[in-house]
C-alpha cells in the first residue's frame, strides 16, 4: 500500500504571508519583512490548498517519483517545522544575543564590518551580510534577521572565534546557552 500524508498547519497564518510554488519544487514564502525560497527537493511533491488563511499540503506517494525511496511521516513533520520557522522569520524575524565575557574582549560595528578585539595580537574583522542587522552594546552583540539557518551559521562562527573557557573567565556565548563551568581552586 502506498502512503500519502496530509499535514496542515494548525496555526492560522498572518494575512501578510503569501506562498508561491515554483515548478512544484521550490516554495517562496513572502512576508512583511522579506522573502525566502526553500528547496523542497525532488522526493516530495506538494499540492497546496489555502482555505480560511490556513495552508494544507498534500504529498504524493514515493512511487510517483523516479526514486523508489519511501518518505516517512517524521521526515515530513521535520520539513513542516522548517517551513513553520521560515513563516515566523518572514513575519517577525529572529533575534539572537551573544554575550562577551572577559577583560580584553570587545566588539564594535564600523562601516558594515564587525570588528573583534579578543585579546590576540590582532583584530578580527567579519563582514556583515546585507540581509542581517548586527549591533553591539557594552559586552553584547545583537543579531537580527529573517533566515534562521543563516543566523545560526553566523552565531556559531562568531562563537568559534573565542569559545568560553572551561572556568568561565572569558569567551563568547549565547545568552540562553547553558554553561558548564568548572569550579576554581579551593583553599
Amino acid at each position: 500500500m502506498l502512503n500519502t500524508f496530509r499535514v496542515s498547519f494548525r496555526r492560522s497564518l498572518r494575512k501578510s504571508v503569501k506562498f508561491f510554488f515554483i515548478k512544484n519544487r521550490f516554495l517562496l514564502i513572502e512576508g512583511f519583512l522579506g522573502r525566502i525560497i526553500l528547496n523542497l527537493g525532488s522526493l516530495v511533491k506538494f499540492y497546496p490548498k489555502n482555505i480560511n488563511n490556513k495552508l494544507s499540503l498534500l504529498t504524493m506517494p514515493s512511487s510517483y517519483h523516479n526514486y523508489k525511496i519511501s518518505i516517512s511521516k517524521s521526515m515530513l513533520q521535520s520539513l513542516f517545522k522548517h517551513i513553520n520557522k521560515t513563516i515566523y522569520g518572514v513575519s517577525y524575524g529572529w533575534l539572537f544575543e551573544l554575550n562577551l565575557k572577559g577583560i580584553n574582549i570587545d566588539a564594535f560595528v564600523n562601516d558594515g564590518f564587525l570588528k573583534f578585539d579578543l585579546g590576540f595580537s590582532h583584530c578580527i574583522i567579519y563582514k556583515i551580510p546585507k540581509n542581517l542587522l548586527i549591533s553591539c552594546n557594552d559586552k553584547k552583540i545583537y543579531i537580527y534577521g529573517i533566515d534562521l539557518n543563516e543566523i545560526n551559521k553566523i552565531v556559531y562562527k562568531i562563537k568559534a572565534l573565542k569559545p568560553l573557557d572551561s572556568y568561565g573567565h572569558s569567551g563568547i556565548y549565547l545568552k540562553q546557552e547553558l554553561l558548564k563551568i568548572k569550579t576554581g581552586r579551593r583553599k
